[in-house]
């Protein structure tokens, strides 16, 4: 069985302070990735365990750091 991970409240505000403050490279990435050309949903600045991650991909199991 898949495990599902949902981001912990406790981490929100570090979670828009990343978003706030991305670089150039995220943001271009973003662009393209909330398009939803890939044909997936991608969640950004999401947390797996204590781990912020910069971009995941449930369906895929993927994540972009």
């Amino acid at each position: 069985m898949t495990q599902r991970y949902k981001n912990r409240t406790a981490l929100t505000d570090r979670r828009r302070r990343l978003r706030m403050n991305q670089t150039k490279a995220e943001y271009v990435l973003w662009q393209e990735l909330r398009a939803k050309r890939t044909g997936y949903k991608f969640y950004r600045q999401f947390n797996i365990g204590s781990f912020i991650v910069d971009f995941y991909c449930e369906p895929c199991h993927l994540i972009i750091e």
